[in-house]
């Protein structure tokens, strides 16, 4: 056995579903303090749901004389494992007998609510599997973990190497036979049981950050060149960096952008306006190159951090659109709304960083540089017309690299101005969530979970988060209809921006609105 001890910080999470024997696995991406990127597979974590009697509840001891009937009868559906319970919880219906019901697999439990809506309520029925790992144990993502060491890298701690015995291939076979996908791009690969697992005092992990930046024809849309920095930062401020300008076809530059984040692993993927350029034109030209899906040598833009395999890269081609649909897509960035998902990692695009922390008058990566840096000179940007990039790539190539290069230095420098790494870490920190919901989720998912934990604690029932009927329309704002023609004396109120934080700053409650007019009076 080989066994372990890490402090780490949890950058990502996700789960694997293992069907033969009905186990979950929860994958935890994270940077131990000493600076090692390490897969956690943890195990001992079961789906589940909770279900109460439907109408109000007079009183918590109102149940069915035919209750034992009814969860007889729902033991029996092929997707629940055991019934606990009950509980009784407060509910919006009044106090209840609550039952919680183990499921075979997580992707199992919304087929199961639709099953039972008409005859039980629901309650913690629509939480991600994933994220029960930091709610249902009171965790955050500074953990001590006691885990057993399956994998080493290359990058590994030289003394863990010293005691270790398990060869690659039968490392592999372990890991895949825990739930896992197979050898991972991580310094070290470990399985964990979810109760050798605790929290540890928040720390400033040594993230790992990747900084890349395209040129790209406007004639044709080509990359022309690319240029990547990566950063590895420490918990007293100092960092450092590594260099990469990347030229020739345009196959070579993906492939050898992959091959560096592969190699590099980093936490945390930047840029300046990424995810509204960057990562979308790789997507577009990876796609024009690689139109077999069955080969993996020709898998160029494999960044997510899992085996670089086929298995993590099913999809298929919709012949209407022209565009292939994941079925599986773990291997390659993909897009949720605004954000970016990279699998094991996090996506922090300096843009919008710098654009929500400084108010820019204007957004540009020039405008941006010079208003935090306005004397330092060495971080100004190269003089290169970006509108005539054709032209520029033509007749200086050299100079249009290391343009390249500048601007994908900067937003490294930008970020730590701005202290955004580190702010997201805190955020993430007090959220007890991952670096990921830190940085990309909504406010609402920082606060439910702190609230779900709360109500747990009070055993207080969690309502789902679409829990209404779904079919009631919200009344929406009064909307006059006018004639068309010219009209004297028009005014225009527009309120769409007045979002509790306006309030605050503009002090415009009326819990604190200081009168003028009225600061001498007395109050009554």
């Amino acid at each position: 056995m080989n066994k372990c001890r890490f402090d780490c910080a949890v950058v990502n999470t996700r789960y694997q579903s293992n069907n033969n024997d009905n186990s979950t696995t929860i994958e935890l991406w994270t940077r131990t303090k000493c600076g090692h990127s390490l897969l956690l597979l943890v195990q001992g974590k079961k789906p589940f749901m909770e279900i109460t009697l439907p109408g109000i509840s007079e009183s918590s001891e109102q149940i069915p004389l035919d209750i034992d009937q009814r969860l007889e009868k729902l033991s029996k559906d092929p997707d629940i494992v055991e019934i606990q319970g009950p509980t009784i919880k407060w509910t919006d219906l009044g106090e209840k007998p609550v039952w919680k019901l183990i499921v075979t697999q997580p992707f199992k439990v919304p087929s199961l609510r639709k099953r039972l809506s008409s005859r039980w309520n629901m309650y913690s029925s629509d939480i991600k599997f994933a994220d029960r790992f930091f709610l249902d144990d009171d965790l955050g993502p500074h953990l001590t973990v006691n885990c057993e060491v399956l994998y080493l890298g290359d990058k590994a701690p030289k003394n863990l190497k010293k005691e270790f015995t398990l060869d690659q291939e039968s490392a592999k076979q372990k890991i895949q036979s825990l739930g896992g996908s197979g050898i991972y791009p991580v310094d070290i690969i470990a399985a964990v049981h979810i109760d050798s697992i605790e929290r540890c005092e928040p720390f400033q992990a040594p993230y790992v950050v990747f900084s890349f930046d395209l040129e790209t024809s406007i004639a044709n849309e080509r990359i022309l060149c690319a240029a990547a920095v990566i950063e590895k930062l420490s918990s007293t401020g100092e960092s450092k960096r590594f260099y990469k300008k990347i030229v020739g076809d345009e196959e070579n530059i993906l492939k050898e952008l992959t091959k560096m984040v592969r190699e590099y692993d980093p936490d945390v993927i930047t840029g300046y306006n990424i995810e509204n350029f960057d990562l979308p034109r790789l997507e577009e030209r990876e796609h024009l190159h690689r139109r077999e899906k069955t080969d993996v040598e020709k898998i160029m833009w494999g960044w997510g951090r899992v085996p670089f395999e086929l298995s993590e890269s099913k999809s298929k081609l919709n012949k209407e659109s022209g565009k292939y649909k994941a079925l599986r897509n773990r291997l390659f960035p993909t897009r949720e709304n605004r954000n970016w998902e990279i699998t094991g990692r996090c996506v922090m695009d300096a843009w919008w960083q710098a654009r929500m922390a400084l108010r820019p008058r204007r957004e540009t990566l020039r405008y941006v540089t010079e208003l935090l840096f306005p004397e330092n000179e060495e971080l100004k940007k190269i003089d290169v017309d970006a509108s005539q990039i054709d032209k520029e790539w033509e007749e200086r190539p050299d100079v249009v690299v290391e343009y390249c290069l500048k601007d994908a230095e900067l937003p490294l420098d930008i970020l730590k101005e701005i202290q955004a790494i580190r702010r997201k870490e805190a955020i993430a920190s007090v959220a007890k969530t991952s670096l990921f919901v830190g940085t990309n989720g909504s406010t609402s998912q920082l606060l439910d979970s702190l609230a779900i934990r709360h109500a747990d604690y009070r055993k207080i029932a969690v309502p789902m988060s679409n829990w209404g009927s779904g079919n009631e329309q919200i009344t929406g704002g009064y909307v006059h209809e006018v004639e068309a023609g010219v009209h004297p004396w028009v005014a225009v109120l527009d309120f769409k921006s007045m979002y509790p934080s306006i309030m605050i700053a503009k002090n415009i409650c009326y819990t604190t609105l200081v009168d003028s007019s009225r600061i001498n009076e007395e109050v009554s």
